[in-house]
């Protein structure tokens, strides 16, 4: 009798301690997959980078893409100052033009630069857009076009506004019309933490929708952040995030996937590609190299389609040709 006491004992006492191992194995589960959870970046106690190369010693990217690029055709605007792969309207581009002007969108045919329709932004104004962006929202799927009312030659605007805006979906009654986007916009108001800037580039990360602004008057440009939400409501303020090795940046760009970067001056393309390990802004630790470049008038546009060729276009500058529209194909 006491024997078969003995085995219930130990059996009950088994089964307690595989209870036990299995509730703290569970419990170290629970542990990895909450420190597996992304924790938003802490930009108040982000220290900048200040890079460190010199351009004239940079090396030539001249494996991932054609050294010759495509001339589409001449673009008939005066002051395009960026320029965005659609994405709900394949084979066009956006583009807009800067201070002075309208607050009109241009549906671009990437085949031959033809102008096929102009969007009215209702409910914003043109301060001086300087760069435009197209991500996909990673939240509700949806495609969102981010204006940059940032441009202040002068440096003298208190803030200045990113608009945020659903892509319009061409149809062919718009060809050659002007219309209303007809579509919610949102402001984003905000200042920078060190006084007024001019910026003539933004990109947007399409992963976490944080909004990055380069600098053009500083001595080396500097690149700032409006991390997400970037909630339409009072006036935020930018954080710092770094110095670049160039100066004079006039447009940025990410591609969909997150992982290459272009910054442009009137001289060069700065390019970048990201490691799965790195933060956005770790990318700008590393030296860039320069990407194919003919040269144009008064370059302030940028930026990357679907398949990662990239496109550039110019102001007019003054000349009398309308400047084209020039596409470098991914190898």
């Amino acid at each position: 009798m006491r024997f078969c006491k003995s085995i219930v004992f130990i059996a009950c006492l088994s089964f307690f301690c595989c209870l036990s191992a299995c509730s703290e194995d569970q419990n170290i589960l629970d542990k990895d997959d909450d420190q597996s959870q992304d924790v938003a970046y802490a930009w108040e106690s982000h220290k900048p980078f200040e890079a460190e190369y010199e351009v004239q010693f940079l090396e030539r990217n001249i494996i991932d893409y054609e050294m010759e690029p495509i001339n589409i055709g001449p673009l008939d605007l005066e002051e395009s100052s960026g320029v965005a792969a659609s994405i709900s309207n394949p084979g066009m581009l956006w583009t807009h033009e800067d201070s002075g002007n309208g607050n009109y969108l241009y549906l671009v045919d990437a085949s031959n630069a033809e102008i096929v329709c102009r969007y009215r932004v209702s409910g914003a104004s043109n301060r001086d857009w300087e760069d435009i962006e197209l991500v996909t929202n990673p939240v509700d799927g949806k495609h969102y076009l981010y204006i940059a009312d940032t441009g202040d030659n002068d440096e003298r605007h208190g803030t200045s506004t990113v608009y945020r805006l659903e892509e319009p979906v061409y149809t062919e009654a718009d060809k050659g019309a002007s219309v209303p986007t007809g579509t919610e916009i949102e402001r984003y108001v905000f200042r920078y933490p060190d006084g007024p800037k001019d910026v003539e580039s933004m990109f947007v990360d399409p992963e976490s929708s944080d909004i990055y602004l380069i600098t053009k008057r500083d001595a080396m440009s500097r690149l700032y952040v409006l991390p997400e939400p970037n909630e339409d409501k009072g006036v935020a303020t930018a954080y710092f995030v770094g110095t670049f090795g160039f100066s004079q940046a006039s447009a940025a760009t990410m591609n969909r996937d997150a992982n290459k970067f272009i910054v442009r001056n009137r001289q060069n393309l700065f390019y970048w590609e990201r490691r799965s390990d790195e933060k956005v802004w770790e990318v700008f630790l590393r030296e860039p190299v320069l990407l194919p470049f003919v040269g144009e008038v008064q370059g302030e546009a940028v930026c990357f389609d679907e398949e990662d060729n990239y496109y550039t276009t110019s102001e007019a500058g003054g000349y009398p040709v309308s400047p084209p529209i020039y596409k470098y194909v991914k190898r």
